[in-house]
């Protein structure tokens, strides 16, 4: 049985993530995911537990039924040669092929070579995490310390929910005709764009790892290694994200968080408020939503709601800000406004019953793609700008095949600004040509835009930052 449940751990991590899964960092992901199913979905987790138990007790009910049949069976040692004529027939496959093939799952020996490898990866990672927290981040990141911008604009760091670049693989033509027209409109607003395509640190999920290498400027892959950045360094100070960094220069952050659903589950928010250096977090109470809610993971306001309603919060106040916020609509599987409303407003009555997809990824991208840039042009004053880039790929439609590059757009009506990103290969307009070698990275977003807000609003002759693609390496700091 725990062979049986250690194989759907592992090919669950590879189908999802596509990656190599640890134990060591995977555990506190699946932590996580009992905690989020058992909050939020108790009754499909109670009848999950009483189906594999009852099929547990029907295995071992059928097979002791088997046993004592051959037991009183007269002629049962005769049977015993042919059982084992069946197993050597089972193993021929991997003789034949002279080796291990982790893609044909063959039982025992396979099993046996990725829980050895599993071993080796946990004890390499442990090893590197002790290693950075016995000898400390105290330079991690401090390049970013001493910012200091004049005339700063608001911007808003908004991640969209499996937004990738299978776009171009499933649906190109609508997805090429959508950008062409949202491109018209605000080009007919004033509004600028920039495109390119950055490579995630994972694929399918994990959200918050990708988010994290981002405001971080480390490539953060593992869910041990977000934990060591988020709660397990003493010294927040140490870790530099690019809002602590415009904080230090001025800049009041605001984080926008509106689901729902998991009410019982205890969560940190002093430890959030540190990560995210918000002065100020709109949770789903705050949204004073009445109307339906709608989400295939959590129950929430559309996303058109819960953006403008902060907005309306926060538009008026002095000095310049930051909005963060991970939309959650067009979470897989895809259950999700399809309309955007002319008026927003509109969304917060039980009576109204807004048009809904179910388990369709293109009209949940569609309809993300489709509100935020109506609120950008509806909504956002002259001098914003605004990052608008896809979290990871979307989980069971993609594969190692898929990449991992998302499509990050920066939008925003000073040319100037815009044209620092020449040099790092962005193009003009929403739809990005695929090619490799232009690519950005997300950890490496991070040196981009303060670099760019470095010289455009930097004091005159103001250092820049290095320029560091792939990001900060954590797996090799402090090595000897």
């Amino acid at each position: 049985m725990s062979a049986i449940i250690y194989q759907v751990y592992y090919h669950a991590i590879k189908r999802l993530y596509n990656k190599q899964p640890i134990s060591l960092l995977d555990y506190k992901l699946v932590q996580l995911a009992f905690q989020i199913v058992y909050h939020g979905y108790l009754k499909y987790f109670v009848l999950v537990i009483l189906v594999t138990i009852l099929i547990g007790f029907s295995m071992y009910r059928l097979c002791d039924h088997f046993v004592d049949l051959l037991y009183h069976y007269p002629y049962a040692n005769y049977l015993i040669p042919i059982f084992i004529i069946i197993q050597l027939a089972g193993m021929l496959p991997l003789i034949h092929r002279r080796g291990i093939n982790g893609h044909h799952y063959k039982r025992i020996f396979y099993l046996s070579y990725i829980v050895f490898t599993d071993i080796y990866q946990s004890y390499k990672v442990k090893n590197s995490l002790a290693r950075i927290r016995e000898e400390g981040l105290e330079n991690y990141n401090s390049i970013s310390k001493n910012i200091q911008l004049e005339n700063a604009p608001n911007v808003y760091f908004l991640f969209v929910e499996s937004y990738g670049k299978i776009l171009y693989d499933l649906h190109n033509e609508e997805y090429k005709m959508l950008c062409t027209d949202i491109e018209k409109e605000l080009l007919q607003e004033g509004w600028k764009i920039k495109s390119n395509l950055s490579k995630a640190p994972r694929m399918g999920g994990g959200s918050w790892m990708c988010y994290a290498s981002l405001l971080y400027g480390t490539l953060i892959q593992d869910e041990s290694f977000f934990r060591l950045i988020m709660n397990e360094n003493e010294n927040i100070e140490s870790n530099i994200s690019i809002l602590h960094a415009l904080k230090s220069t001025g800049y009041q952050n605001h984080l926008l968080n509106p689901l729902t659903g998991f009410q019982d589950m205890q969560i940190n928010w002093e430890d959030i408020r540190n990560f995210f250096a918000a002065d100020e977090i709109f949770k789903f109470s705050d949204m004073e939503y009445t109307g339906n809610l709608v989400g295939a993971i959590g129950r929430q306001p559309p996303d058109q709601y819960s953006l403008n309603k902060t907005y309306e919060a926060i538009k008026n106040k002095k000095g310049p800000f930051t909005l963060f916020f991970e939309t959650l609509n067009s979470h897989a599987t895809w259950t999700s406004p399809t309309q955007v409303e002319k008026d927003w407003k509109k969304l917060n009555d039980i009576k109204y019953q807004y048009p809904v997809c179910q388990k369709k990824y293109w009209p949940a991208i569609k309809y993300q793609i489709s509100f935020l840039s109506d609120f950008i042009k509806n909504k956002l004053n002259d001098d914003s700008i605004v990052i608008l880039i896809g979290d990871h790929q979307p989980p069971l439609i993609t594969n190692a095949k898929s990449g991992y590059e998302t499509p990050v757009h920066i939008i925003s009506k000073d040319a100037e600004f815009l044209e620092t990103l020449n040099e790092y290969h962005f193009e003009d307009g929403l739809q990005v040509e695929e090619r490799e070698k232009n690519n950005v990275t997300h950890p490496g977003m991070y040196y981009i835009l303060l670099r760019s807000l470095i010289k455009r609003f930097g004091k005159k002759n103001a250092d820049l930052i290095p320029y560091l693609k792939n990001g900060i390496l954590l797996n090799q700091l402090n090595k000897k």
